[in-house]
């Protein structure tokens, strides 16, 4: 006659089958990703090692190209190239 109470209103205090729990597994696309963060770095940590006595080279020797200050008369004569133009 009565209905029959539902699991959650159950109040016996029986524990022994509780809700299912899910294990703290990584996701099967976490793997690749943190593979392919781990190679990436190695790989780059290699390449900056290889080119940076290259990079510092082109560096150094860009920098007085950049840095370098114009006489008074190269700034007249710039000036004259632009009012023919």
């Amino acid at each position: 006659m009565g209905r029959q109470p539902s699991r959650s209103e159950k109040t016996t205090g029986d524990l022994s089958n509780p809700l299912p729990v899910r294990a703290a597994t990584p996701s099967p696309a976490l793997v690749p990703f943190l593979l392919g963060t781990a190679v990436g770095g190695i790989a780059g940590a290699v390449a900056g090692t290889l080119l940076s006595n290259a990079t510092r080279s082109l560096v150094l020797g860009l920098l007085p190209v950049f840095g370098r200050r114009l006489t008074e008369a190269e700034r007249e004569e710039l000036r004259f190239e632009l009012l023919l133009q």
